[in-house]
């Protein structure tokens, strides 16, 4: 771990209570939660005095992090089910269902956008980014954790809007991956709101549909997608009912 971020864990550990420091290239917290965990983690990269800036600077990026395990078990016995055709995000005991990357979906612009600690203020630099965290959980990150504790609101946000614009490259602030989205909606749509699942699906597919359109127009897509999503989609529905969810 770098010098700033071992002068930063102190000051963040007791804004925390309840959730553990783990031990890993960046800081990072965990707390389990009634379904699954909270995460948060400060992922921070270095950069040395030079043109743009006469001083050596650390940047640090906020990321909250929720796992609902009814609704990421679900894709995950999609994904055993269509693994020669899925990415693999890492081990499953770490998946998460939802996440924000406050620095780049900020709750405040002033507050979140840019967190910097400079190599020669490194204390006072580490104390303001802590208070800044600190007014950052006490007005927006608990009450978010808290929120998307329930799979019902997973399923309204994670669905809202369906998609996104084609020609726009900044994702949902809730899943940046329009295809780790749709699959995540859907199931939170099992497990909360069944009687949205096929309006969902449809439309889910509509937008794909459209995607494809317009990539394969452009010559940015080779093939289409609706009939893997459609499987996948199947699938998910499939999972969902042998669990007992009424789809």
């Amino acid at each position: 771990m770098r010098q700033p971020d071992k002068t930063l864990a102190p000051l963040i550990s007791p804004i925390l209570k309840g959730f553990k420091k783990r031990y890993n290239l960046a800081l990072s917290f965990q707390n389990e939660s009634r379904d699954g965990f909270y995460n948060v983690q400060f992922n921070s990269e270095t950069w040395p005095a030079g043109a743009v800036r006469s001083y050596g600077y650390h940047e640090v990026e906020v990321f909250f992090s929720l796992r609902c395990n009814a609704v990421t078990d679900l894709i995950l016995a999609m994904e055993e089910r269509d693994r020669e055709n899925m990415n693999n995000w890492g081990p499953n005991d770490g998946r998460f269902t939802v996440q924000r990357m406050v620095n780049y979906y900020p709750f405040d612009d002033d507050r979140d956008k840019e967190w910097t600690i400079r190599h020669d203020r490194l204390e006072a630099d580490c104390i303001e980014a802590a208070e800044k965290f600190r007014d950052l959980m006490e007005t927006e990150g608990f009450a978010w954790f808290e929120r998307y504790s329930d799979p019902l609101n997973i399923s309204r946000d994670v669905n809202e809007p369906i998609g996104a614009e084609l020609k726009s490259r900044k994702g949902h602030p809730l899943m940046p991956r329009h295809s780790e989205r749709a699959k995540i909606g859907l199931a939170a749509a099992c497990v909360a709101e069944p009687e949205r699942v096929p309006e969902l699906y449809q439309q889910w597919l509509d937008w794909v549909r459209a995607a494809d359109e317009y990539h394969m127009g452009r010559g940015t897509r080779s093939e289409p997608n609706v009939p893997r999503y459609e499987c996948r989609f199947d699938y998910i529905i499939d999972e969902a009912r042998k669990v007992g969810y009424d789809v």
